[in-house]
């Protein structure tokens, strides 16, 4: 049986400084205000939109000229 925790090569110094600079930017965008800001407004569900558009000719999409905002993860 094998273990399947990923095993690094760097330097242990090498990571602590990675990890200290990425901190340091994090700290600036805090300063910034919000770092990871979610106020995102959505409007649409990309399933509404695909039933709408679904099998539709591009020019007939272009011309529809609709404007949305959807959330969510890409896979």
């Amino acid at each position: 049986m094998t273990d399947a925790t990923p095993v690094s090569t760097a330097p242990q110094h090498d990571l602590n400084q990675l990890e200290a600079e990425r901190r340091g930017k994090l700290k600036i965008l805090r300063e910034a205000g919000i770092a990871y800001p979610n106020d995102v407004q959505v409007t649409d569900f990309a399933g509404d939109l695909q039933t709408e558009f679904d099998g539709a000719a591009a020019e007939t999409i272009a011309a529809a000229a609709k404007t949305v905002t959807v959330a969510g993860r890409l896979m």
